[in-house]
């Protein structure tokens, strides 16, 4: 499992999805989570995941205020009561995300620091072009100037910095 924190009630909207429940049987799922937080039996969490101590009552329908739960926590419960896994559905990632972690990702295989790359010096080519050149091709990187701008947007999030010379 991964401790990952999600709101609790995505729980039962993820288990109707899994296990294609009717709206009766989702309910039925969403009403047992809703007493086992009550009673402590799953541990309320923070949007930081964070342990919170258990609240008598907290706002159905969900807010903000909801409590937020671990994968594990509530699979553990369901073992315990009901013939389900909880598996959360993954929230696709932007392509933005990927693109910077590829570069990273390609700065550590060449032995690069990001925080300290290594200065261009003349007649030698740079960091840069070394990991666009590994990076050719990559479904990630089609458009012509998409590695530019993920660069400089590392550059700009300080995620990259060229040493002083």
């Amino acid at each position: 499992m991964t401790n990952i924190v999600h709101p609790w009630y995505k729980v039962t909207e993820d288990i109707k999805v899994s296990y294609q429940l009717t709206d009766e049987d989702q309910l039925t799922v969403a009403e047992a989570l809703w007493v086992a937080l009550l009673e402590g039996k799953v541990r309320q969490r923070s949007p930081t995941g964070v342990a919170l101590k258990t609240h008598e009552v907290f706002e159905v329908p969900p807010s903000d205020h909801s409590p937020w739960v671990w994968d594990d926590e509530v699979n553990a419960w369901l073992k315990t009561c009901l013939p389900y896994v909880w598996h959360p559905r993954r929230v696709k990632e932007k392509k933005s995300s990927v693109q910077r972690q590829l570069i990273l990702d390609e700065l550590e295989a060449a032995g690069e620091n990001p925080m300290c790359l290594t200065p261009y010096k003349n007649g030698l080519p740079s960091v840069k072009k070394e990991i666009r050149e590994r990076l050719r091709g990559h479904y990630a990187f089609q458009a012509l100037t998409s590695f530019n701008k993920t660069w400089q947007d590392l550059r700009n999030l300080g995620a990259i910095k060229v040493a002083k010379p």
